[in-house]
């Protein structure tokens, strides 16, 4: 009964904090829960921000992460999931790696975590946690305390209600775990946007909106020219004659990385295709057909994208990657299969606008400012929820209307909506594999919203993924 109550004692108590640098691996999805399949990155984001924001333990950031997976898959070693966090962790220079996961069993959420020590492999503490689904926020926080150390107490009552996940908070959480993954920036800024309308005051997606703002500034001051020059180095070395196979791959595997830090879908695809055409090459063949998978998704070819995901599937099931491309492969056959469910839930919402709509404009005294941009705010929703269940007619039609009704409107307060409803359009057009619109559409926002475009790298989308038809 002693050594029962100490364990319980030392259960309730705080662990000792974490040595930094962490870095968090994306969580498993247990049960395979196609619906909360999102969560896999999204808890990882949201923990990562909420570590910098709590304490001063250093956090490895995503892309280096994303390298340093690429690297282990290029070495082809296999081993327990603790021992390949390890190899992870020390190319990252991280001392402590939580590898995660999560499953909903009826209405209730259970969050796990191992902590491991980058050095030697070993599980140094382990946290879980179980709750509501709307606790989720509230289940990250129990893990990141333990992670620094510290004792946590649930909030309870009017304590708790800034943390609850209400149905629109969590649909406002999933919009930004979609743009934290996407490897579009336009689709990253739409999500985002959207993540606000259903949520204005979720944090984690404004805090990522000002991160991108800052990040796009910087790339503007250094990137065109050292990118022009680079790509051509390293586009030449890869066809020289005389190379040994292992110089081959090294340069192979620079370009690669070229093109995506700097979101060269188009150059990314040709690359991924003519490595898969080398038997010299085939050690790249996994990584290759992965990454011409994620390159056609970003440029919307979605036929040839499930062609290849399926591909890799079959070839490469023991891949560090395998959870990602089924869960991307599964979310593809479902936009296929949902197409009549989408229009159905378009239909309802739509509905549901304009009941919002008559509500709103029915309140008393209502000033007629406030009316406009209530009108104006109930439009784009009707356009950004067409490209939300993937309509892409019926976001070119209601896009195109919002755009059509309140370019004339120079209201400060609203002046990203009308280029944002304009990039909504120029990707619905790009969905349907219209890029000429797509491109012209891209050209105008350069044109007549030359901030926003800078903001968002327009011209890097209308010269890259929508460069071709």
């Amino acid at each position: 009964m002693k050594a029962l109550a100490l364990a319980a004692l030392a259960a309730a108590l705080p662990a000792a904090a974490v040595e930094g640098p962490v870095a968090v691996m994306p969580f498993k999805n247990l049960n395979a829960d196609p619906q909360l399949e999102w969560m896999r990155v999204g808890i990882v984001e949201t923990m990562v921000s909420d570590l910098k924001k709590r304490s001063t333990l250093r956090v490895v950031e995503r892309d280096q992460l994303d390298k340093a997976l690429s690297e282990v898959m290029l070495q082809g070693q296999k081993g327990a999931e603790e021992s390949t966090a390890a190899r992870v962790g020390k190319l990252v220079g991280a001392k402590t790696i939580v590898l995660g996961a999560y499953q909903k069993a009826g209405s209730q959420l259970r969050i796990t975590a191992r902590f491991i020590l980058t050095e030697t492999g070993e599980v140094v503490d382990t946290a879980k946690t179980t709750g509501a689904l709307s606790d989720v926020f509230h289940l990250q926080d129990e893990i990141v305390a333990r992670l620094l150390g510290e004792k946590y107490v649930r909030p309870t009552g009017a304590k708790a209600a800034p943390r609850k996940a209400t149905p629109k908070r969590l649909k406002a959480y999933q919009l930004y775990a979609m743009a934290v993954t996407t490897a579009s920036d336009a689709d990253r800024v739409s999500y985002l946007n959207q993540s606000l309308e259903e949520d204005p005051e979720f944090s984690y997606a404004l805090e990522e909106l000002e991160a991108l703002k800052r990040r796009m500034v910087g790339y503007r001051a250094t990137a065109q020219e050292a990118s022009t020059d680079e790509g051509a180095r390293l586009e030449k070395a890869m066809r020289e004659p005389g190379q040994t196979a292992q110089q081959r791959i090294n340069t192979v595997n620079g370009l690669m990385v070229h093109y995506l830090s700097r979101q060269q879908h188009s150059k990314m695809k040709e690359l991924a295709k003519e490595v898969l055409a080398s038997a010299e090459l085939a050690s790249l063949h996994e990584q290759m057909l992965f990454r011409l998978f994620e390159s056609e998704r970003a440029l919307a070819e979605m036929d040839a994208a499930f062609r290849h995901g399926e591909e890799f599937l079959r070839r490469f099931p023991r891949s560090p990657f395998f959870s990602v491309v089924d869960g991307l492969v599964r979310d593809l056959i479902r936009a296929r299969e949902d197409r009549p469910r989408n229009e159905a839930k378009y239909e309802e919402r739509l509905k549901q606008i304009e009941e919002d709509r008559t509500r709103d404009l029915a309140a008393r005294d209502l000033p007629p400012e406030r009316a406009r941009r209530t009108n104006r705010s109930h439009d784009l929703e009707r356009c950004s929820e067409a490209i939300s269940l993937e309509l892409p007619e019926r976001a070119v039609k209601e896009c195109g209307v919002f755009v059509h009704r309140w370019s004339a409107d120079k209201d400060d307060t609203f002046a990203f909506q009308v280029p944002s409803a304009l990039l909504m359009q120029a990707r619905a057009y790009s969905m349907m594999g219209n890029n000429a619109m797509a491109r012209k559409i891209g050209q105008r926002i350069l044109k007549d919203y030359p901030e926003q475009a800078r903001e968002w790298r327009v011209e890097e989308i209308v010269t890259r993924a929508w460069a071709g038809e």
